[in-house]
């Protein structure tokens, strides 16, 4: 299972973004908002995974278990012990599949439609017209949010993986 969904990282975009389509065009599927919230997610959840696995492998089993021996269930222990420990690496890895979603032109060129069209595939369709005051805003503002999104990342995950108080 977890080769599966991880596999997307190993996929080029392109071939992704055309599996996909197809794959929605097989089901007779129109393009639509959905077909592009479920692309972005196959090209962003492996990043996700990859964060939030590094970080369950280092709770210790220690807490849990203490929790279970004082009498919590384990939906108590999950939401009391595990998912604080791991709220971080979920914000991290939020705040990467973000970025990567943000930036991603290749696949959504595949997924987008008229109505609903990302900012770089917007930006991409102003340029071939001509250079604009706003396609260079645009460009300027996308830089600042791809910059400091994986570093703000990095950032929250690292000062939390050292745990409260350190």
């Amino acid at each position: 299972i977890n080769t599966l969904l991880l596999a997307p990282i190993m996929i080029p975009e392109v071939i992704l973004g055309v599996a996909l389509l197809l794959f929605i065009r097989w089901l007779q599927q129109p393009k639509s908002f959905a077909l592009l919230l479920i692309g972005h997610v196959v090209l962003t959840l492996p990043y996700v995974l990859l964060i939030v696995q590094a970080r369950l492998v280092g709770i210790k089993k220690e807490y849990e278990e203490a929790a279970l021996s004082l009498g919590a269930s384990p939906f108590q222990t999950f939401r009391e012990i595990t998912f604080p420990l791991l709220a971080p690496a979920i914000f991290a890895g939020m705040l990467f599949a973000f970025t990567i979603s943000f930036d991603d032109v290749t696949a959504t060129l595949f997924w987008a439609t008229a109505q609903n069209q990302t900012v770089p595939v917007k930006i991409f369709g102003m340029l071939r017209n001509s250079i604009s005051p706003e396609i260079n805003a645009l460009g300027a503002v996308m830089i600042v949010l791809t910059v400091s999104t994986p570093l703000l990342a990095g950032y929250i995950s690292r000062k939390f993986a050292k745990g409260p108080g350190k």
